[in-house]
């Protein structure tokens, strides 16, 4: 096996250097095979506009993701400067940079070494092992003699590289820091909200009733790790995308009083329904002749569900498979083997099912009225940690790598995006 040499870059002009070395490669394009190539080339990069590789640790990942790049440098060696690689460690961002480097030389110089990505990218592109052997050359000198282009980098060097580029367009500080971990950021600031609760503070009346929720439904006694983890709902998209709603709705202090008296007026007047609705069922099991002991399953099934109501019982329990079977069959009201099967089935489909159709509706409009009156405060805790965390953020000058998407979003959303990227990116 041939020793690769060490390569030194030389003092040159960029601009002549690069279109002295693009020249010599496109002379290889006046053959017939080259002009095929080319179309092959152009061609299979049109055809692929995403590719999703899913791999487990030791799978050759590296392999895979060297592969793909090396073929864009094939297809075109000035494309060096286009080309972003992104990596999550300062290690891993080395290694590909150095993996790049070194079988580019491999393939230039036809190295033992670098015959499996010669074979597969020869293979894939559809080119000559001769064709490739000259355009990795030329992209590795290009490489060479613009090192600062050669885009491979981590996430947090990326995106604090557009946050500083852009920090005068953003309002930023162009000292701002990314901060990768989001989660350590809002252990923080739970603790310093507990550390500054005082006894007349509202939020801990909201803490409170995170704490008897959280028994009621046997959860953990670990509180404090219990909001942390509730916590964590700021970074999630569906509670971003509601952020800026929920903020201003917060700040009117009579309409958290006003909804919560809205929804105990729901849940009282779906009850009151579903109570009508029960009473109704008894009666008219009996103006029919009929007991619970007539309909299927007796106690135990659908007429289980109305007794429940009859006995002001509202558990959290979800309906049942019995009386979700008798809201679509009307076979489900009858056991096979019973004496007046056919006229129960007939009663059922003429008035029993439409009553559990219209209680199932209250049921569940009691439910969500309950299940919001309970999520209310935690809520509005989760409004705090977020405040908490933004302030935390702006005393130590540093930006959270999952708000970086939504600020760029909104930085574009009525523009041209590669407008911004040009200035962003390598090159």
């Amino acid at each position: 096996m041939a020793k690769q040499p060490v390569l030194h870059s030389t003092k040159v002009e960029p601009r002549s250097y690069v279109a002295r070395m693009y020249e010599k490669t496109t002379k290889l394009t006046v053959t017939t095979n080259s002009a095929y190539q080319r179309q092959t080339l152009n061609s299979h990069f049109m055809d692929k506009s995403l590719i999703v590789y899913k791999a487990s640790a030791g799978s050759g990942k590296t392999f895979t993701l060297t592969i793909e790049y090396i073929k864009l440098l094939i297809a075109n060696p000035l494309d060096y400067n286009a080309i972003l690689g992104v990596t999550f460690t300062n290690k891993a961002t080395e290694e590909m940079k150095t993996r790049i480097l070194s079988q580019l030389y491999g393939i230039w110089k036809c190295l033992d070494d670098s015959k499996a990505y010669m074979k597969a990218i020869c293979s894939d592109l559809g080119v000559s092992p001769d064709f490739a052997s000259r355009r990795a050359g030329t992209a590795l000198q290009l490489l060479l003699h613009n090192y600062d282009a050669f885009g491979i980098e981590t996430i947090d060097s990326f995106f604090q590289r557009v946050l500083r580029n852009l920090a005068r367009e953003l309002d930023l500080t162009a000292n701002l820091r990314v901060e990768l971990n989001d989660e350590q950021v809002e252990m923080r600031a739970v603790d310093v909200l507990i550390d500054e609760l005082s006894a007349n503070d509202e939020l801990l009346s909201w803490i409170m009733s995170y704490i008897k929720d959280n028994i009621k439904e046997d959860k953990s006694w670990n509180v404090i790790g219990a909001i942390k983890s509730f916590g964590r709902n700021i970074f999630r998209d569906f509670y971003k995308e509601a952020q800026g709603t929920l903020a201003a709705v917060i700040e009117d202090n009579s309409f958290f009083d006003n909804y919560r008296s809205m929804l105990y007026d729901e849940r009282d007047a779906a009850t009151k329904l579903m109570q009508n609705y029960a009473d109704k069922y008894f009666s008219i099991l009996s103006a029919n002749g009929l007991s619970v002991d007539d309909i299927s399953n007796k106690a135990n099934g659908v007429s289980g569900f109305f007794i429940k109501l009859c006995n002001g019982i509202f558990d959290n329990k979800p309906l049942g498979k019995r009386v979700i079977e008798c809201l679509g069959q009307a076979d489900a009201w009858a056991s096979k083997t019973h004496p007046e099967r056919d006229r129960i089935r007939f009663l059922a489909g003429d008035q029993l099912m439409g009553l559990l159709k219209d209680t199932v509706t209250q049921w569940n409009r009691r439910k969500s009225a309950e299940k919001t009156l309970r999520h209310l405060n935690q809520l509005r805790l989760l409004n705090r940690i977020e405040q908490k965390v933004r302030e935390l953020n702006e005393e130590a000058n540093q930006f959270l790598l999952c708000d970086t998407q939504y600020l760029l979003k909104s930085l574009i959303s009525d523009s041209d995006s590669p407008l911004y990227m040009r200035k962003s990116v390598p090159g």
